[in-house]
């Protein structure tokens, strides 16, 4: 990936502050490990942000331990959904124009609507970038509301949202 892509990806979150910082560097993090198998799936479970990994037709293919977290679903679970399973029906269009960016660009980043397994909607800060690996797509995302003194606060997030409903 080019240089000015990555400074471009780390400007266009630069507003969400201390959310965008973790989750660019969990992406960061991933990107170093390429070629090492072992290593990528080490950095994949200790970030501290929720990670995804999707095939080019948007299935699930791995998800870290954040991940199946926040969407409450197993890893079998999560193999049978799709990307945009997990995205806002009114949003499907701009989900659709984001993947394609992605794919021409190399990389998006910014601020997006997901839902859990239970419905509940969160906006979160995403950075997902094409080609992490050979043919599959990375996806780092945080709540954007995640307080700064709590980097792995999924649970908390999580019962905010739901007793919120």
């Amino acid at each position: 990936m080019e240089e000015s892509t990555l400074r471009e990806r780390r400007d266009s979150t630069a507003s969400c502050g201390h959310v965008a910082r973790r989750v660019a560097a969990s992406v960061e993090a991933v990107l170093g490990a390429r070629g090492d198998t072992q290593k990528l799936k080490a950095v994949l479970e200790r970030s501290p942000v929720p990670m995804v990994i999707v095939d080019s037709q948007g299935d699930y293919v791995e998800v870290n331990r954040l991940g199946r977290l926040w969407f409450r679903l197993s890893p079998e679970e999560m193999r049978e959904c799709t990307l945009g399973e997990l995205t806002p029906a009114p949003r499907s269009r701009l989900t659709e124009q984001l993947w394609t960016r992605l794919l021409e660009v190399g990389s998006v980043a910014g601020r997006y609507p997901v839902y859990g397994s239970n419905g509940s909607r969160v906006d979160v800060v995403y950075d997902a970038v094409a080609h992490a690996l050979p043919g599959l797509h990375l996806f780092a995302f945080a709540p954007a509301d995640w307080p700064d003194d709590e980097p792995s606060a999924i649970d908390s997030q999580r019962t905010r949202t739901e007793t919120s409903r």
